[in-house]
């Protein structure tokens, strides 16, 4: 398949783009072979959302069963091909300040969480964190995607599994305290008999 014309920096938008296309085609060949479009599309989303670009691992293809049939309606109209899917930028304000991610990436490599959105949904709700949408100590109003768009998904997962390793290793060297020491005391005394003990004194001539 030919790729779409490239920008700058823009291979995983051509990546994008050419796997949204492979999806269609495969919603394609199930409706024509009578599968209801509803099933079918929520199979290829499944099957898609979430994999990461080979291009960018940092990104991940989101696809949901409704945008999936956004895709679906808007490559039909636009003749079947890549370029259906091409972004298209307009300039605007950052919705996330530097600062805020630089905050951001200190908590995550201090705080454990199963996923980023779970992350990133208790670093806003917590007061203090300056940048837009906080105003005395409030809370952050910046969407989840705002920042899976500005934050690398790749960085995060690797800093959950540097604290998962610290937190092991600190386990084993308590462990490993804990039977040295009982050793030891198992084996020595907690106090050593004096070696100063007194002579008797003889009086034979």
């Amino acid at each position: 398949m030919k790729p779409l014309p490239s920008k700058s920096n823009s291979a995983w938008q051509d990546e994008r783009a050419n796997r949204l296309q492979r999806a269609c085609r495969r919603l394609q060949s199930a409706i024509q072979g009578g599968k209801p479009i509803q099933k079918a599309i929520r199979r290829v989303a499944r099957n898609l959302n979430g994999k990461p670009f080979r291009c960018d691992p940092s990104r991940r293809l989101a696809l949901s069963p409704a945008s999936l049939r956004r895709h679906w309606d808007k490559w039909k109209r636009s003749g079947e091909v890549p370029a259906a899917f091409a972004l298209k930028y307009t300039a605007s304000r950052s919705a996330i300040a530097a600062p805020v991610l630089v905050r951001f990436t200190e908590y995550c490599s201090r705080t454990c969480h199963k996923s980023m959105r779970a992350a990133w949904l208790k670093f806003c709700a917590r007061g203090g964190n300056a940048g837009p949408g906080q105003r005395q100590g409030k809370p952050l109003k910046i969407s989840f995607d705002q920042l899976y768009h500005n934050f690398p998904a790749a960085g995060f997962y690797q800093l959950q599994s540097h604290l998962k390793a610290i937190a092991a290793a600190q386990l084993a060297l308590w462990q490993d305290k804990i039977r040295i020491i009982s050793d030891v005391r198992r084996r020595l005394p907690d106090r050593l008999k004096s070696k100063c003990a007194k002579r008797q004194i003889c009086f034979e001539i």
